[in-house]
């Protein structure tokens, strides 16, 4: 189980192996130190500069691999027992516990039943020699590859982010698209700006959603910024609702997080940077549109 830590690291255990060593290593801390140390070595790697590797590495690793002798057959009495848990009894049933991977290798999976079939345990530690001599190639070729430029580290933290991003970016679209294809559906645009700029909701009542647009709306000044309002009741007599700022980021937009439904105006507003006023500064609302 201690060989596993470093695949555990390198994030090269599957479902099974990686649920079963998660359950060894809440209890061992000679695990808990190798995860760690493997884990910072495998993070200082896109750091490294070391020379292109030569050419002839490559046929020298796999001439090492079809030289590597198999193991001998086992007698029937060195197989391994049964597992154990770590307060050394046999595990029950009520022991064992499906654990969900958390960082498994991709199309893995863990079965349902845990009880299996016997398997030939000469040819099980075959194949688990085999892993530890593969991870450790890929740990040294992972290291030469990063310092010749590859920076695998940094790429697989960038593709993640990208990942990510992209997530968000159609999160936000079917957002968008549900908005503008809903069916009470209103585009109101306010009148224009002292400064050429102009102010766009997009309003849903039905979805209790509304969507901000500032098209070459002036900077609001230092230390200031424009502020989103729902407002209920009239122009003379309104009950102001403060909502979300708008990012000073061009092209302005921002949604309402406010109750939009009940809303009778729209309302942007300047304040200053850190305020939570409950009512718009006086003298500083700029926009205030009415979508009933």
């Amino acid at each position: 189980m201690h060989e596993n830590a470093v695949g555990y690291a390198l994030y090269a255990l599957d479902a099974s192996e990686l649920a079963e060593f998660e359950d060894h290593l809440v209890t061992c801390q000679f695990c808990q130190r190798e995860v760690a140390e493997f884990s910072r070595t495998a993070a200082r790697l896109s750091l490294l500069t070391q020379a292109t590797p030569p050419p002839r590495l490559r046929s020298k690793v796999l001439a090492y691999i079809r030289e590597l002798p198999q193991l001998p057959a086992q007698h029937p009495a060195e197989r391994f027992g049964p597992p154990t848990t770590p307060n050394g009894h046999a595990p029950t049933d009520s022991e064992y516990r499906p654990v969900a991977p958390r960082r498994a290798m991709p199309g893995t999976w863990i079965p349902d039943e845990l009880d299996s079939p016997p398997v030939d345990e000469v040819q099980l530690r075959r194949q688990r020699r085999r892993r530890r001599l593969l991870t450790g190639l890929v740990a040294a070729l992972l290291v030469l590859t990063v310092g010749s430029g590859g920076v695998i580290y940094t790429l697989v933290q960038q593709h993640q982010t990208e990942v990510a991003d992209r997530k968000a970016d159609v999160a936000q679209k079917t957002y968008e698209e549900q908005l503008l294809r809903a069916e009470d559906v209103r585009v109101v645009v306010a009148p224009t700006l002292q400064g050429g700029g102009r102010c766009t909701f997009i309003v849903s009542r039905k979805l209790n959603r509304a969507l901000y647009l500032g098209t070459n709306m002036p900077d609001p000044g230092h230390g200031l910024h424009y502020q989103l309002w729902t407002v209920t009741g009239t122009k003379s007599e309104s009950d102001p609702k403060l909502d979300n700022p708008v990012p000073s980021v061009r092209p302005w937009r921002q949604y309402f997080r406010g109750d939009v439904a009940n809303a009778d105006f729209l309302a942007v507003s300047i304040e200053s940077d850190g305020s939570t006023p409950d009512v718009p500064t006086p003298g500083k609302v700029v926009v205030l549109a009415s979508i009933t």
